[in-house]
């Protein structure tokens, strides 16, 4: 089911209960190292339809795996074993019912189920709501001694590490260039919830009637 590229300690010929079980790891001295009960009921998903229990933060410590919130369901069916956990299946548990995190027509990347025009992996990389009608970005007019400038204004999701946000200009809506972090003046705010917010503002004044347009462009 899992191939070969997933590392195994050891075989066990036993079968666990997938209503409910009590897990004891003991070493070659018979020192307890692990000792947790879990609940097959926890979940919708884990209860009978194929999906594992994953432990959410394996930081926390032994003491929480006996809990349903030290755990949530599996990302996909049988789940995936000796792979890293995708953080932006975390952030859909975090932000999505059950049913709906695990429903790919609802938290798929692409989907955009409060209808604002961001997918989620935009909801995601801004640090917004996606079940709230939101943007995340707005533009603006700095004024500096009497001379008028655009500005753009988004959130960022400080706690990611998987995605990029990048700025890109263009003056016909064809051709896009990568705004250079080096060549404008940036203001960055932080927010709650670890969320960031930058505003980018523009080198060349309004007054000299140039064309400018952005667009935010989130990569993964």
């Amino acid at each position: 089911r899992y191939g070969d590229s997933v590392p195994v300690i050891g075989a066990y010929s036993g079968n666990l209960n997938n209503n409910y079980e009590e897990l004891i790891l003991r070493d070659s001295s018979d020192q307890t190292i692990l000792d947790f009960n879990y609940f097959g009921n926890w979940y919708e998903s884990t209860d009978g339809q194929g999906h594992s229990l994953n432990i959410v933060n394996t930081d926390r410590g032994p003491v929480f795996w006996s809990a349903e919130d030290g755990w949530r369901p599996s990302k996909s069916i049988h789940g995936s074993p000796g792979k890293k956990s995708d953080p932006y299946f975390s952030w859909v548990w975090d932000n999505f019912s059950d049913s709906s995190a695990i429903n790919l027509t609802v938290s798929g990347e692409l989907e955009d189920p409060d209808n604002d025009n961001l997918a989620n992996i935009a909801e995601y990389a801004l640090g917004t709501d996606p079940s709230s009608h939101d943007e995340g970005y707005f533009y603006s007019v700095f004024d500096e001694d009497g001379k008028k400038f655009m500005t753009l204004t988004h959130t960022m999701n400080g706690s990611t590490t998987d995605v990029e946000i990048v700025l890109e200009r263009s003056s016909d809506l064809k051709i896009w260039d990568v705004v250079d972090p080096l060549s404008e003046n940036y203001i960055y705010t932080k927010l709650k919830n670890g969320t960031q917010q930058r505003t980018t503002i523009d080198n060349t004044p309004i007054s000299l009637g140039v064309r400018r347009f952005y667009r935010l462009v989130v990569r993964r």
